[in-house]
Formats: structure tokens, sequence, C-alpha cells
């Protein structure tokens, strides 16, 4: 129900209602930044990256808790500040989540829990300012506040003291969303190159293999194992450069154990009197593992072409 529609008495009931809610948001950051700066000290190393985060927190904390002095002083401009930085809080969020959708490819609805909680705050403090508003209007305000002192200065410094606070975050949440989106590129690219080696490195070394399987020499064979090491080469590269995040470098070793059993199937056939009948399952078993490492890689990259078949 609006302000304006409510009795006296249902207004003088709501007066306390701006300092409660903005109580309650107070008392809800304050445990969060509690919990951030106890994470560091219970984890079994330290976790410099918290620091801002807490930081910032308990600077929205300290906000929160000096704009309630102000609002249960009457002061509808502490209501107001938390409801303007809210706004451009929500308006931050939401230009953030659709760049990061549009870089990263993801789906803008993923950010939704980013933006309740600013909806939350502005939908539980407008009818608090509505509130105080109307009881100015009423000249009823001084029943229900005895200080003459709405507090002015507590709302500067709380509104400074929020501002810093959600700035230092979005900073911080800006950095981090940066750094994911790198490491985004960063994976895209070695899944990339993965395809590539798949087109002409791998498909060299199976070339050559063809030939040799058709008509063994020992020319064929010295090129086909060169180009196994040019094989070998390539995947450990992009092995390196993938690090131990996500799930290439897992589908890169299987498919390095590949590459092993056609080096060693191909150096089967270099003995004077070969086995062929073993070099070929050494040659199948690398196949196989092969199939193996390309069938997770479409599985991981589905927006990727399929290479498992050759």
């Amino acid at each position: 129900m609006a302000a304006k529609n409510l009795s006296d008495e249902q207004l003088l009931a709501r007066a306390s209602h701006a300092g409660r809610n903005l109580a309650v948001l107070a008392i809800l950051a304050t445990l969060v930044a509690i919990a951030l700066w106890v994470i560091p000290f219970m984890a079994k190393a330290p976790l410099p990256g918290m620091i801002f985060p807490a930081l910032a927190v308990t600077s929205i904390a300290a906000g929160y808790w000096v704009l309630t002095i102000a609002a249960r002083r009457g002061n509808p401009a502490s209501v107001g500040i938390v409801i303007v930085i809210m706004a451009l809080q929500l308006t931050f969020v939401l230009i953030s989540a659709g760049i990061g959708a549009a870089r990263t490819g993801t789906d803008v609805a993923s950010n939704f829990p980013n933006v309740v909680i600013p909806i939350a705050v502005l939908w539980a403090l407008a009818s608090s300012r509505s509130v105080l508003l109307e009881l100015q209007e009423r000249d009823l305000w001084e029943k229900v506040f005895d200080s003459e002192e709405t507090g002015s200065q507590f709302c500067v410094v709380g509104g400074i003291l929020l501002a810093i606070g959600l700035l230092t975050l979005n900073a911080g949440a800006m950095y981090v969303g940066q750094k994911v989106q790198q490491e985004h590129a960063a994976r895209n690219q070695q899944a990339k190159e993965f395809v590539e080696m798949i087109k002409h490195e791998e498909q060299q070394l199976m070339d050559a293999a063809a030939a040799v399987v058709r008509a063994p020499t020992s020319d064929k064979l010295q090129l086909a194992l060169a180009k196994a090491d040019a094989l070998k080469t390539k995947c450990q590269s992009i092995r390196a450069a993938a690090g131990d995040q996500g799930p290439l470098p897992g589908i890169l070793t299987t498919y390095s154990n590949a590459v092993r059993e056609w080096q060693n199937g191909l150096l089967a056939l270099k003995d004077k009197n070969p086995d062929v009948k073993h070099a070929q399952q050494l040659l199948d078993m690398g196949d196989k593992l092969r199939a193996n490492a390309l069938e997770e890689f479409n599985r991981c990259f589905v927006n990727r072409p399929s290479v498992a078949q050759r």
C-alpha cells in the first residue's frame, strides 16, 4: 500500500521500518565481512585474494550501520542514498552481465543471482523512504523522532562508505571477470591448436605410417618416426600451455599415450625380423587411445567441429 493511502496511525507504526531494514542489511553485511576475514585464517594457506573483498564488504557494512543511525533519526535521505547506489549497482551488474555473456558466449540468465540482491534492497527500502517523506508532509515527524538532528552528516559518511565498498567490490569483480575471460580465451586457443594438430601433424604421421604398412622400408620408417616425433613435440607444447586447468590437459595426456603407442608400433617394425602382428597391436592400441581422447574432446568442446573420425 502506498504511503499516501495510509492513515496517520499506520504511518506512525511504520516509522521505524527504515531503520530496521537498514539494520538488517548492516547485520547481513557484517556477517559476510566476518566470514571473509575468517576464511583466510581457517584455510591451510593464506588467501591474499580474499583481502580486497573483505575490505570492500567491511566498508559496505560500516556504511549501512552509519546510515541506520540516520534512518533512526528519521532522515529519508538515509534510505534514498541506498536506493540510488543500489540502482547504480543494478545497472552495473546488468551491463557487466551483458558484456560478459557476449565475450564468453554464456547465457545472460546465468548472472541472475547477482541481480537479486540489488532488486531486493530496492524493494525493501522504497516504501520505507516514502513513509518518512509522508511523515514530514503530514507534520507527524516530531511525534516519532525526538532528536532535532536528522543525522545529515551520517548520511554523507554512510553514503561514502557504501559507495567505496561497492566500487572496490565491483573493481575486484571486474578484475576476476577479466582473468576468467582471458583463461577462457586461452583454453579456446589451445583447443583450436589441438584441432589444427589433428589436421596437420597427425595426418602427416598417418600418411607416413600407411606407407610403411603397405611396403615397410628403412626410409619410410625413418620418415614415419620423424613425423611421430613432430606430433609428440606439438602435443607437449599444447600440454605445457594448457597447464592443469580444465579438461584439455587430461585429453592431451591420453592423446600423448596414443602417440607413444604409435611410435612403439613403428619401432617394432624397424627390427630385423619384425613381429608384424605385435606391431599392429601397438598401432591399434594407439588408435583406441586416440579415439578415447577425441571422444572426450568433442564432449567437452561441443561447439568445436568433430575430429574423432578420420
